[in-house]
């Protein structure tokens, strides 16, 4: 089994954190990938030092917990103008049986929320949803109490996104 781990901004050590949970609990493979957002028509490398800097502790994150954890790792790095395409692509071409998507409070981690609801409505490929707990201010949450993790298949998908709207709006 191979498990997808989409990253576009701020690296979330929690939501990496369980991730290789989720990798451990079947069995998977995990396919950290690094997606920089680039202008339309470019195709070299985007982003300026602070993306740069945000893959490499991305990576250097997923390396280190995939040591503890005993994960095996197939780590990507690409740039693309159409991240929604790039993550459906990629998934397909190294035969990930799922996305995980990672949710706190209503908005996506690690991922724009706008992008999670297009890969809600477009994605053919399982989405992993976990839900991360909100800490209380100055606090670490306790990762025995999150409790969310459900697979959602496509046809699932139009009434999560209808949910998932829903609670957008109320934050």
């Amino acid at each position: 089994m191979r498990l997808l781990l989409p990253f576009t901004h701020t690296v979330e050590v929690e939501a990496i954190d369980d991730a290789m949970r989720v990798a451990v609990a079947q069995s998977a493979t995990l396919v950290p990938l690094s997606l920089s957002v680039s202008p339309d028509g470019q195709t070299q490398r985007c982003g300026g030092p602070e993306t740069l800097a945000q893959t490499r502790h991305f990576h250097a994150v997923t390396q280190t917990l995939a040591r503890h954890y005993h994960v095996s790792l197939e780590r990507l790095e690409i740039s693309s103008h159409d991240p929604l395409r790039s993550i459906i692509a990629l998934a397909g071409e190294y035969r990930c049986d799922a996305i995980l998507i990672f949710l706190r409070a209503g908005q996506g981690v690690m991922l724009e929320t706008s992008l999670l609801r297009q890969l809600m409505e477009q994605s053919t490929c399982n989405l992993y949803f976990v839900r991360l707990s909100s800490p209380p201010a100055g606090q670490t949450s306790d990762h025995s109490k999150i409790g969310l993790f459900r697979r959602f298949r496509r046809q699932t998908c139009r009434s999560m996104t209808l949910r998932f709207s829903a609670l957008s709006k109320r934050l």
